[in-house]
């Protein structure tokens, strides 16, 4: 099971996106109304706890996908702010039970894509891709890095847990020169304990994130 949304990613001569562009393969798309809708479901949520300020707030598209495969939607959106960069998720009629705070990058940093994936039969991952901005110390650097996200089979049991993993893409430029490191992503089951485990590598480098018993992911 593979759901993919891809947002613009970083140029080669690495061009400053402040704005989220999701493409046309969503299967929901919000007009003015259901905007409302979703900015008054996240609000609703803040008031009832204590939430950084956010001056700068700017919204991508609602999507409508199955997160742990039993046949309903759930709703998704991204948030970028001057705090950083957040996901927030919605259960039926824009009805938010939760936002997930990514990370807070350099200028320009985003969420690029979100992928959903199955590592068991009764079990998923929401694979997300972040581009951490641009960075200028002695060069000019821009990479995106992994976070996953347990999904299980009963996704409002418990609030939903984000994990930093390893650097995925990244390019710079150095005494003039232009480098691009890439690293391949697979999720399969390597110690063939029915769980599958996600592996990024490259040709030097090889990064292995296990789900442990308590639900948790850890880099090996």
């Amino acid at each position: 099971m593979l759901y993919n949304i891809r947002m613009n990613s970083t140029s080669r001569y690495l061009w400053p996106l402040i704005f989220l562009i999701f493409p046309s393969i969503a299967v929901f798309s919000q007009n003015e109304a259901q905007f409302k809708a979703l900015v008054k479901g996240v609000d609703k949520l803040t008031k009832t706890k204590k939430a950084e300020n956010k001056d700068i707030r700017i919204f991508s598209d609602y999507y409508r996908i199955d997160l742990n495969g039993d046949g309903h939607l759930e709703g998704i959106a991204v948030e970028n702010s001057d705090q950083g960069s957040s996901l927030h998720f919605f259960k039926n009629h824009f009805e938010h039970f939760q936002e997930l705070k990514v990370s807070s990058g350099a200028s320009f940093s985003k969420i690029d894509r979100l992928e959903v994936k199955s590592i068991s039969p009764t079990e998923n991952i929401l694979m997300i891709f972040y581009s951490e901005g641009l960075s200028k110390y002695l060069t000019s650097r821009s990479r995106q890095r992994l976070y996953l996200v347990y999904v299980p089979k009963n996704i409002f049991n418990s609030p939903f847990e984000i994990f930093k993993g390893p650097i995925v893409f990244e390019e710079f430029e150095k005494r003039g020169h232009y480098h691009i490191r890439k690293y391949d992503i697979f999720v399969e089951d390597i110690n063939h304990d029915g769980v599958k485990e996600v592996l990024v590598k490259n040709k030097i480098i090889e990064r292995v994130m296990v789900l442990s018993g308590d639900k948790k992911f850890k880099m090996l």
